[in-house]
Formats: C-alpha cells, sequence, structure tokens
C-alpha cells in the first residue's frame, strides 16, 4: 500500500491525513501525525472510503426530459460537453432576457462541506456573469459571528488565541461534534489547566467536561450576556482603561433624543477629567483637541454632571446610558428569563473578568434566533468590556499567508451590487456582505419581486432542505426556468434539476489551501498542495474544474486563465512567493511565519465609524435600529406568544450530530449504524408526561406542520425543551435502513415546520433554534 500525506478537505477542520491506495484504490484513511494539523480524526474521515465507494453516487451527467412536477423525471445520460453546452445556452437565454441578476448561485456553507474547496471561484463566476446573487447559509450559520461582530469590533470575530489562554468561554458551540481540530486544541489547552465556561441549553460533550455549565433556555442568550454585564459594572469588574480609552463609551449623547453629538466637521465631544472641560475627538485621525490651550493628555470621563450642556443640549455619556440599560437586567432578573441561576452568573462575571488571559468562541447556537444580531452585540460588548481584545491568549486576528482575491467582486458594478435579493430590506444584514437569504430568492422566484429571477446554478448543498420552509422552496424551484445542480447523490434538490453534473470527492481531485484553523498562527499560516489520491471514478469530476468549463463557455476564459487552475493558484499564491509547483514538493506543506502584531489599534484604531469599539453602533442608529445590545423575547417562544403555546408549549431547537455533516452521510454504513433513525430528545420529566418512552416514535408539530421522529430520553435537556437533528432524506440500503421524504409529513425534515416569517429584523435570521412545538405520541 502506497501511504499519501494529504488534508481531510470533507469540512472546515481539515486535519491532517494518511490516505492509503493498494491498486488504485483508496483503501483506508488515518491521522497524519507529521502534519501541523495532525491529531486524531473524526468518524467521517475515518469512513472516507466507504463515501467514496458509495453505490448511490452518481456517476453520468444527466438532463431532465420530463417537467418539474412530473414523477418521473425522464433522466438521459449526456454527455460533459453536451451538458456544458446546453447550461451556458439556458444562462445565456435567461440574461438576454431579463439580466444578470435574474440568475442565482448557491453553494453550501464550508464549515460543514467541502465548499472551501470551490466558494471563491463560484463567486467569481457569479461575479463575471454580473449577477449579485450568490447564496448560501451563512447567514443562519456563523454570519453575526463572521461578520455582524464588524459592528463593535470593526472586524468579524478575532480567534481566540488557545495555546496561551487562561480561561476560555464557549457560547453555542460543540466542537466535539462539529469542529474536530479545534477540539483537539481545546483538549490541549484544558491539559495546560485553563478554565473553561460553556453555554448551551444541551449539556453537551464539553458542557460535561467544563468548569462552568450554563443551561440557558433557547433564544435568551441576549439577557444572559446583559445580566454578566450587569455584573461587571456594578462591581466595578470591566477594564476601565481600555473603555476609557478605546470604545466610545466616554461620548457625549442628547439624553431627550439619544444621538450622539457632532460638531459641523464630525467630530464627537467628549469630557476630559484631567482639564475639567469638553474636547472634540476626530475619528479621521484618532486624536484630541480642546478650545483651551492646556496640553495635558487628555482622559475621558464614563461618567459626567447631570446638568452638564454642549451647545444648548443636555448630555449624558454612551457608558451612563449603556449601564443604565444593563441596570434592567441584574443577575436575579437574568435568571427568571434565561433559567441559569443568578448565583451562577455572579461567578461567571467574576471568573472570565479575574482569568487573563480571557478569550471564548461562539457559533451557531445564538445564530439561528429572531434576536440574534443583537445577541452577538451583547456577547462582543461583554467582550469588550474584559479588555482582553487582540491582546496575548485572548481573541486576536492571527495573520495568514498574502495572497490575492480571487473571488472577482469587483467585476460588479454598483448598480448590480444595489440590485441583490435583500438588500433593501436588510440593509446591515446579510445580502451587503454578499450573501443572498433563501426566502428572498423564493420570493423573487415565485412573486417575481423586487424582479423576476428565473435560473440557478448550484455548486453542492441541497438549498430546500438546509433552510426554512422546504415545502415553499421546492415550490420555488419548480418555477424556475432553469436549474443546474452538481452533487455526489441524488439528494432532494438534485431531484427537482434540469440538468445534474456528478462530482468527484475531495480524494479524487488535487487542490490548494491555506489557514488550516484561525486559533493559533501555526496552522493560520500553512499552506498546502492536496493531491489526488486515487483517480476520478466514473465519469465525475471536481467542482472547480466544473466552473472552470463552464466559464470558458459562457465567455469568461480570460476570467478563469483559460481553464487553466494551476495558473489560477499561481496567481492566488502570488504574494506570498509560493508556486503549486514548489508545494508539490512539500506532501504536508509549507508555513510562512508572520509577525503577530498584538493591539494594533493603538496605531490606527478600530475599523468602525469611530475607530473605537461601538458600544453605541451609529450604523444601527442610522438605520433606526436600537444603538445599544438590548434584549428582545424570541419572537416564538411560549412567553412572546401566549396564546399560540397553549396549543404548542414546547420549545423546538436542533443540534448537530459528529456523525454525520448536515444532510451528508447517512448512505455510509459506518456512520449510519452509529445513528440509525432520526431522534428527538426529550427531557424524563417531560416524557413521563406526554407518556412516551425510549424509542417509541413520536410526531414533532409546529404550527407550520409535522415531521416523524424517535424519541430518546435524556436528562441533557431541561424539561419543556426538544432537540432533533436537520438533514435526514437519504437511504443506507447495505444496512437496510430507510430514506425520509422530506417533502412529507411521514420525513423527518425539520426545515419543512419552520417557518420563514419569525425573522430578526436586521441581519435576517431565521428562528430554527428557538420555535414552539409540541409532541404527539403515535400509538
Amino acid at each position: 500500500m502506497e501511504a499519501i500525506h494529504t488534508y481531510c478537505g470533507l469540512c472546515v477542520s481539515h486535519c491532517g491525513m494518511l490516505c492509503y491506495v493498494e491498486d488504485g484504490k483508496l483503501v483506508k484513511t488515518e491521522p497524519d501525525r507529521s502534519h501541523p494539523n495532525g491529531h486524531s480524526i473524526c468518524p467521517k474521515g475515518l469512513a472516507a472510503p466507504q463515501l467514496v465507494y458509495n453505490s448511490q453516487r452518481l456517476r453520468h451527467p444527466i438532463k431532465r426530459t420530463r417537467p418539474k412536477g412530473d414523477a418521473d423525471p425522464g433522466w438521459v445520460e449526456i454527455s460533459w460537453e453536451e451538458a456544458y453546452q446546453q447550461i451556458a445556452d439556458n444562462i445565456l437565454k435567461v440574461k438576454s432576457a431579463y439580466g444578470p441578476e435574474a440568475i442565482a448561485f448557491y453553494r453550501p456553507a464550508k464549515a460543514g462541506s467541502p465548499s472551501s474547496d470551490y466558494e471563491p471561484w463560484v463567486i467569481r463566476l457569479a461575479s463575471a456573469l454580473g449577477t449579485p446573487n450568490t447564496m448560501s447559509t451563512g447567514y443562519i450559520c456563523q454570519w453575526h459571528r463572521d461578520t455582524g461582530s464588524a459592528y463593535t469590533y470593526g472586524t468579524g470575530i478575532p480567534a481566540p488565541d488557545l495555546d496561551q489562554t487562561k480561561c476560555l468561554l464557549i457560547w453555542g458551540f460543540n466542537p466535539y461534534r462539529t469542529w474536530n481540530s479545534f477540539y483537539e486544541n481545546l483538549k490541549r489547552a484544558r491539559k495546560r489547566g485553563i478554565t473553561l465556561i460553556v453555554i448551551d441549553p444541551r449539556r453537551t460533550e464539553i458542557a460535561a467536561k467544563a468548569d462552568y455549565w450554563l443551561q440557558v433556555r433557547p433564544g435568551t442568550d441576549g439577557a444572559l450576556a446583559l445580566s454578566i454585564i450587569n455584573v461587571m459594572i456594578s462591581e466595578r469588574l470591566f477594564d476601565q482603561d481600555f473603555v476609557r480609552d478605546w470604545t466610545n463609551a466616554p461620548f457625549l449623547m442628547d439624553t431627550s433624543d439619544g444621538t450622539i453629538l457632532r460638531d459641523a466637521n464630525g467630530c464627537f465631544y467628549l469630557w476630559d477629567d484631567n482639564c475639567g472641560e469638553v474636547v472634540k475627538y476626530d475619528s479621521k485621525t484618532i486624536t484630541y483637541t480642546r478650545d483651551s490651550q492646556k496640553d495635558a493628555e487628555v482622559k475621558s470621563a464614563l461618567e459626567v454632571r447631570r446638568n452638564l450642556t454642549v451647545n444648548g443640549r443636555t448630555c449624558q455619556t454612551v457608558w451612563q446610558s449603556f449601564s443604565k440599560l444593563a441596570a434592567k437586567y441584574p443577575p436575579e432578573r437574568g435568571a427568571e428569563i434565561t433559567t441559569v441561576p443568578a448565583d451562577l452568573i455572579r461567578l461567571v462575571a467574576r471568573t472570565i473578568t479575574g482569568t487573563k488571559p480571557f478569550s471564548y468562541f461562539t457559533y451557531n447556537g445564538i445564530e439561528q434566533h429572531s434576536n440574534a444580531m443583537q445577541t452577538n452585540r451583547a456577547i462582543t460588548t461583554l467582550y469588550s468590556l474584559t479588555g482582553n481584545l487582540q491582546q496575548p491568549g485572548g481573541n486576536v486576528s492571527f495573520p495568514g499567508p498574502k495572497t490575492n482575491d480571487v473571488q472577482g467582486r469587483e467585476m460588479l458594478t454598483r448598480e448590480q451590487v444595489n440590485k441583490r435579493l435583500g438588500l433593501a430590506e436588510h440593509p446591515l444584514g446579510a445580502a451587503p456582505s454578499g450573501r443572498v437569504r433563501a426566502n428572498d430568492f423564493y420570493e423573487a422566484v415565485l412573486h417575481e419581486k423586487p424582479y423576476p429571477v428565473k435560473a440557478l446554478l448550484s455548486f453542492g448543498g441541497n438549498l430546500v432542505q438546509a433552510n426554512s420552509n422546504s415545502l415553499l422552496g421546492r415550490e420555488a424551484i419548480k418555477k424556475l426556468d432553469f436549474y443546474m445542480q452538481t452533487e455526489l447523490f441524488m439528494t432532494p434538490m438534485a431531484e427537482l434539476a434540469d440538468i445534474v453534473l456528478p462530482v468527484s470527492t475531495v480524494f479524487e481531485d488535487w487542490y490548494v489551501r491555506d489557514g488550516f484553523g484561525s486559533f493559533c498562527p501555526r496552522l493560520k499560516n500553512h499552506i498546502q498542495y492536496r493531491p489526488a489520491v486515487i483517480k476520478s471514478l466514473y465519469d465525475t469530476k471536481s467542482d472547480p474544474h466544473i466552473i472552470f468549463e463552464l466559464a470558458q463557455k459562457l465567455g469568461f476564459g480570460n476570467f478563469f486563465w483559460n481553464r487553466d487552475l494551476e495558473a489560477a493558484f499561481n496567481y492566488y499564491l502570488q504574494p506570498s512567493g509560493i508556486t503549486v509547483e514548489e508545494l508539490k514538493k512539500h506532501p504536508t506543506g509549507l508555513s510562512i511565519p508572520r509577525e503577530i502584531k498584538y493591539a494594533q489599534y493603538r496605531e490606527n484604531g478600530f475599523k468602525t465609524p469611530t475607530k473605537k469599539v461601538e458600544i453605541y453602533s451609529l450604523k444601527f442608529a442610522q438605520h433606526g435600529y436600537l444603538p445599544f445590545p438590548d434584549y428582545e423575547e424570541p419572537k416564538l417562544s411560549p412567553k412572546a406568544n401566549q396564546n399560540l403555546a397553549r396549543e404548542y408549549p414546547m420549545i423546538l431547537t436542533n443540534a448537530k450530530l459528529r456523525f454525520f455533516l448536515h444532510g451528508q452521510h447517512r448512505a455510509v454504513p459506518n456512520l449510519r449504524k452509529m445513528v440509525p433513525h432520526p431522534f428527538l430528545e426529550i427531557n424524563r420529566t417531560t416524557a413521563v408526561s406526554y407518556d412516551v418512552k425510549e424509542d417509541d416514535w413520536v410526531y414533532l408539530e409546529t404550527p407550520l406542520g409535522r415531521i416523524k421522529l424517535k424519541v430518546h430520553v435524556t436528562d441533557g435537556i431541561a424539561p419543556g425543551v426538544v432537540i432533533t437533528q436537520h438533514g435526514w432524506w437519504q437511504s443506507c440500503p447495505e444496512l437496510g435502513l430507510p430514506g425520509y421524504d422530506p417533502f412529507s409529513t411521514e420525513g423527518a425534515n425539520i426545515n419543512s415546520i419552520i417557518d420563514n416569517k419569525y425573522m430578526d429584523e436586521i441581519s435576517g435570521s431565521i428562528s430554527h433554534k428557538s420555535y414552539l412545538c409540541k409532541i404527539v405520541k403515535i400509538r
């Protein structure tokens, strides 16, 4: 057997891997301990050969010959050349008739799929075509963390410095199941003796081993953050120097209307405690000026006297106003809202402020709620008050290798960017960063609002099952003039396509990636050429090669290096000084160290409108949103909908499984045997009240519909809360285990019973993790 050094490309973890090949066949995989990201690999990586040689894989390009509403698609095999030409002809036809914006692109989120191999090229193709409408599930996955955090920090969440931190807060994230390399590095940190705090409605694998576990009611995380802040302020536990010098807390605001005071040149006003007078702060130059000639250093005041006036307007500081907001959430009220004990809230507040350096990380546990954006703002504000931002052992933006941007967004005109679906409805949401929500796409297809969308090019992913209201999504897909899908398997989404292109797995083609984890420099700086472990099976091609071929057919070959993928990567890598040819000589890749500059904000400030961490968000205020992160009860919760809760008294949330990636891998025998059936986790007390026991089948019902699941009784969740998983559809014939119709009430697709209308007013995130439901025993 030949042992080939590579990395696993199935998800964001990108674990170092050895692939063993015998007679041209992949026979087994195991960890590559010589790799910088080398450690144990998860069950999905170990089961890779069963995925590669799965009997259900698509083998040839096929096209539909019967209408989308027909039970029989009438699939016929076609050549790749015929497929490319028909796709190009249909896309150019739609572009000519309706404009490029009538064509949408979709790809799955990078965290739980191999799409990091091709996402930049999908966006580049869309940009070359002239459409601003590219979709993924990022708006309900990690958008608030990675992009929305910029409304506080000026950037997305910096990475926790796992190598140096002494206290780590994990909020709504279970790396044991979803990010193996993060979990392995977390284990190393625990061996060093760090304090671990976990906030999660469910007693996850890491919550069970944490020093403190806060079992929060789903969707109330914002109230919990504000209660912790309350303790930090009332007990003076926050970093006063950082808050005074590097947040906009000292800015003066009008007490009558809550607006920030500015002069004619846009400068902000503050009170200087050193000289006892008002000074001006210029965010363009990050400098202070005063009317007097005193040259003492400015010491901004966090609090001013009640009768202070500037230009006839009575003032107080942003800090004073924010402190009044936080005062509404003492631990006792926080406990009442969240179910986390008040004493535990106090203990955690004292722990995170008394243990430095302190870092944190969040994921989609706090993303999929109708209050997700302000929850993110509360958590980012909380962290800012600790003073650990961009400090060793805190959350740090580690630099990676220098590369060229290949997404090509500069090819889109401003006129086209302004046509992006959802931009008008959510100007501060995911749309400005290039992500179109599924629901906005459905509206444009079904109702032609704000204009008609007629075609979809989808590279992997199961759009209708990965997003809420799957039945509405199916109707939208059926109405399209043309729809192409690339896939490994015939998914419920692919069954609706006009042309389906079979793709190879990540083990059947080469690729180059940089960055193997943002949470430590040794991984962030790594670049590796991933070789093809085996030749592509059947008549399949990789997504990048398909994209480059389609670009040529559409007339954009010059933007895609005339189908030369290696030349494209050499352009991408050019600033790093590395070439693809050189990478091929280093089986486990190359690391290119770069100097880490901590606290860079001392030189250039933060990338916010004020150049400070914004406790008061100017952009939120400008768009009519609350500038402070106040708490709002989830729109579909027992407290917000008491009448509806009489019929649907339970809270529905969801969690992922270690053995599957979203809707993938249920056809892999070694993985499916670990979780044979879709199940619903129910607290023991809840099970007794509903007269159900382990392995009973129940209907899970919401106001939108119902699905069918098996009961799993556990003490790991609170009474009145139930948890299931999304992504069930595929069968596993080798084990005699069935598939599940994602559009049927006898199926197990949770997104078929989640409605689009309960969303975050700022970001448009959907309430997947805080929804009303009930269970009905099947007798």
